[in-house]
């Protein structure tokens, strides 16, 4: 049976790669049970924002928090798109923005609430990188996911000539 200062050392490790948030399968997989998560819940180490995501007491809820927690809520496959790719990509239009959304293939029933999701039927490994630690749409693949932003803000201001 695996220790409580076992599966501490393991939710500090786990809730280091994700700014904070744990996830019961990572848990599981490093080697806790799940009678120690629910003491851990119960003490107030792992505060519940859904069934199976955690943040662990001591993290605060930043957005990159939010953001592993939208990507572990859409499930397998799932990657940081649009306005959220914009801000990790450093697309200075969209560098203070505070969405959560994420993009998963088409074809899962399970409801998304820790953030916005968007499915696709198609998202070839080419179209998926790595930013900052997290699964996210290419640059390109942003860029075009982004061109019909109806957001009223990022239309942008009408060329002046100032000469």
């Amino acid at each position: 049976m695996t220790s409580l200062v076992d599966v501490e050392a393991a939710l500090t490790a786990i809730a280091k790669r994700h700014h904070g948030i744990v996830t019961t399968d990572s848990a599981l997989h490093a080697g806790a049970t799940l009678e120690s998560l629910k003491h851990h819940e119960r003490r107030g180490r792992l505060i519940r924002l859904k069934r199976g995501i955690y943040l662990v007491r001591g993290h605060p809820l930043t957005w990159e928090a939010r953001l592993w927690a939208g990507l572990f809520d859409a499930g397998p496959g799932a990657v940081v798109a649009l306005r959220s790719a914009g801000r990790l990509h450093v697309v200075w239009q969209y560098r203070n923005t505070d969405a959560i959304e994420v993009l998963r293939p088409r074809g899962s029933n399970h409801r998304v609430t820790l953030g916005r999701l968007r499915e696709t039927t198609l998202l070839p490994a080419a179209h998926v990188t790595e930013v900052a630690g997290f699964p996210v749409t290419t640059l390109a693949r942003t860029c075009f996911d982004l061109a019909g932003d109806p957001d009223p803000e990022l239309r942008g201001v009408p060329w002046r000539d100032e000469a």
